[in-house]
């Protein structure tokens, strides 16, 4: 890479809606509860409690496989992650409406949240991944100062941001 140009690399591995929204997280231990939100979407390595209502040798702790998916008694594999917290909620639902439980009160709550991480590189001091906040999100500066800031000879006007759209690579 050549000296002044910074290159970082936001590696968020579902669908991104903007430079900086909604980003999957590395593959490493779950650290913190996610917000509360009906919009909150499912991602590997987050661990999830479901509850059947009336059905207490349902109830499953689990993390969600590098896969997407958690083995859930009665329907085996199921996939979660990418799904919100009330879409995954009603799959399982309906699955065990379809085969084994009439009118199922199913509650699924992330007791821990996966770690969201980026990654950047070239002239800054701590090049790498860096674990963004459980606060939320960062700015482009935001991320730079948690990998240490730039260095004395790094070009600032020339920056890249590299994310994935659509299952493609967006500069």
């Amino acid at each position: 890479m050549a000296a002044g140009w910074i290159l970082c690399l936001l590696s968020f591995c579902l669908s991104a809606a903007g430079a900086f929204a909604q980003s999957a997280p590395a593959a490493t231990a779950p650290v913190s509860p996610p917000p509360p939100s009906g919009n909150t979407v499912l991602h590997a390595t987050d661990q999830v409690r479901i509850t059947v209502y009336g059905e207490d040798d349902l109830t499953t702790d689990a993390r969600i496989e590098k896969d997407g998916t958690i083995r859930f008694p009665l329907l085996g594999s199921v996939t979660l992650a990418g799904k919100t917290i009330e879409q995954a909620t009603q799959d399982i639902r309906s699955q065990l409406a379809a085969r084994y439980i009439r009118n199922p009160s199913v509650n699924l709550t992330v007791t821990l949240h996966a770690v969201e991480r980026v990654t950047i590189l070239g002239e800054v001091r701590n090049p790498g991944e860096v674990p963004i906040p459980e606060e939320g999100q960062h700015d482009l500066l935001g991320v730079v100062a948690l990998a240490g800031g730039f260095t004395d000879i790094a070009e600032i006007s020339h920056i890249s941001v590299r994310r994935m759209v659509n299952g493609k690579a967006q500069i």
